[in-house]
């Protein structure tokens, strides 16, 4: 696919003159050696660890695994540029640098699509962003130059410039941009950076600006990965350093480091073995907490809570505090199924969870002191247990001053079941707190809305009976067992054929957790997430069938059911449009 195609002339205009990327003729995805240097796939291909046999295609993974079984039944999802978000972008310069510096954070919000902000086709790129690039490189470079004692300092400043001036330069930008770019530099690209060198006016000047360019060269800012044939559409093994980037993004939210560098530089990641190996490393690694947050904060919509206001006459209790205990519990909680291996369905029933002090007395729960969360058994508990009765999702969903059993319900059939409700008609009043509805309770008040037109019921006699189930928590997720209308009638149906009826949030719990769309949800939103692209229900199958053994799927079963596949392992290249 063309550059052009992914951002237009305008967006072509603004990589091609401040990334050293051409896309007037060429797509940066594909090698064309008619163009840049920069998107060409580094040579010999021997140093990016893949070898071509005597017919010049690819080697197969060895062992007979899935890469092998899947790739003659299932096309891997279609390749696309995808540049490094903000996240990414912060984890990454840490990495390589060592440094506190946050520059990603002045960045342009990235744009979620599938409620993920890792997909390829929503990374776009404005001028904003590339003003945000040249500031976030030219603090960098100065910082490191400016501390000779650091280790990063000691790892890339390797000779003089000043006495050696170009034969230095070049070893630096060699080993700063290898390391920058998570794969070998060639000799080639590195010249670009010489010839910079030699533009500036002192051999000091020159360095930094080499540098600066390193870090706003596509080669960092996007996970290029290349095609090794122009115009050939057929499925193709990832190389060695393609497969590293890939894994470590996905685990880490950051570069590989050195131990899968190596990896990558011996080929041991075409082979299952080697694969998995490095696989288990980076499970276990601390870094995968990058991971964690991602998922708390997107597919289970932590990050909302940042956006939320609540009415202070309403809801007094309400505070940052309390807000970012929620944030944290629902981290914690992932964090401890995906550590304890527990089946995905433990989300939802699970007899424990975090909580400090304030977050603790907001739950109506006894014996928890100071700001530090700690684990609280939820097993004699008749008002907590599982994901559903989380401050985190109960609060995201409901409005400044009332719960939104609408909101509750889309949320139930988006994240959990994939199975999203179509956004409604124009010209429909969502408003229930308009005068027409006074007097009424709020399940009185949906029913009402309902019955306001045939395109209305549709969706919501699938949304409203569930969050109606939910009306025992209020709009930060206090339970309540009555509200000004009186007693709350907590009874609801889950979406079946028939439907499931259910009453509360411990029964409607443990119906989504026996779903067998809630693990291929699960299922899906990992793979999402982790393809930057949307799956193919034949792929989430596949993945779910080889995940799911014993008491159920597994976060960790399903990741590694995903990186041992071809729809991780391969790729293949869109057709290019003109």
């Amino acid at each position: 696919m063309s550059a052009k195609s992914y951002w237009g002339a305008a967006g072509c205009a603004v990589l091609s003159a401040t990334l050293l990327v051409g896309c007037d003729d060429a797509g940066i995805s594909a090698a064309d050696p008619g163009r840049d240097a920069e998107v060409q796939r580094p040579t010999p291909i021997a140093d990016a660890g893949l070898q071509r046999d005597a017919s010049g295609s690819m080697p197969a993974a060895d062992g007979g695994g899935l890469l092998q079984a899947d790739a003659g039944a299932l096309d891997p999802e279609l390749g696309s540029l995808r540049r490094l978000n903000r996240t990414q972008y912060n984890n990454t310069v840490r990495d390589l640098l060592g440094t506190s510096l946050r520059p990603a954070d002045q960045f342009p919000p990235d744009d979620l699509f599938y409620g993920f902000d890792t997909i390829g086709d929503a990374l776009n790129v404005s001028t904003l962003l590339i003003e945000g690039y040249q500031k976030g490189a030219s603090d960098l470079i100065a910082e490191l130059l400016a501390t000779p004692s650091s280790d990063a300092y000691a790892r890339f400043i390797v000779c003089d410039v000043v006495t050696q001036k170009e034969t230095c330069a070049r070893r630096i930008f060699t080993q700063f941009a290898s390391a920058a770019w998570r794969r070998p530099a060639t000799r080639s690209e590195i010249n670009r950076y010489v010839s910079l060198y030699a533009l500036g006016a002192t051999p000091d000047e020159g360095l930094r600006l080499g540098l600066q360019t390193i870090l706003t060269s596509a080669n960092f800012m996007f996970r290029l990965e290349f095609d090794p044939v122009l115009n050939d559409y057929a499925p193709h093994a990832l190389s060695d350093y393609e497969l590293a980037s890939r894994l470590s993004y996905l685990l880490w939210g950051s570069i590989p480091d050195d131990a899968l560098l190596l990896a990558a530089k011996n080929g041991n990641l075409q082979s299952d073995q080697g694969l998995s190996q490095q696989l288990d490393r980076l499970l276990i690694d601390p870094k995968i907490s990058a991971f964690i947050a991602d998922m708390a904060g997107l597919w289970l919509e932590g990050r909302k809570l940042g956006e939320v206001q609540r009415d202070p006459a309403v809801f007094p209790e309400w505070s940052d505090d309390l807000r970012d205990a929620m944030r944290d519990e629902t981290q914690f909680d992932l964090w401890e199924v995906f550590r304890q291996d527990l089946p995905v369905s433990e989300l939802l029933t699970a007899k424990f969870t975090y909580a400090n002090e304030p977050l603790a007395g907001l739950y109506g729960i006894s014996g928890v002191s100071g700001v530090q969360l700690q684990r609280v058994d939820l097993s004699h508990n008749n008002e907590r247990r599982g994901l559903l009765t989380s401050g985190t999702f109960l609060t995201v969903t409901s409005r400044p001053n009332r719960t939104a059993p609408v909101l509750r319900g889309k949320w139930v059939l988006d994240q959990l079941l994939c199975t999203p409700p179509p956004p409604p008609p124009p010209n429909v009043n969502p408003n229930l707190d308009s005068a027409e509805f006074d007097g009424l309770t709020l399940r009185q008040r949906m029913e009402k809305h309902r019955q306001a037109g045939t395109t209305c019921y549709a969706c919501h006699a699938w949304m409203d009976p569930i969050g109606l189930g939910l009306e025992n928590y209020d709009a930060i997720g206090k339970f309540r067992s009555s509200d000004e209308y009186g007693a709350i009638d907590a009874s609801g149906e889950l979406p079946d054929n028939p439907a499931l009826p259910f009453s509360g949030a411990f029964e409607l719990g443990a119906l989504i957790a026996q779903d067998s769309r809630y693990v291929s949800c699960v299922t899906q939103q990992i793979m999402t997430y982790g393809l930057g692209a949307k799956p193919s229900p034949e792929w989430v199958s596949a993945i779910l069938s080889k995940a799911a053994a014993g008491d159920g799927p597994t976060i960790k079963s399903i990741v590694r059911n995903l990186v041992m596949s071809a729809a991780f392992r391969t790729r293949r290249a869109a057709e290019v449009q003109p």
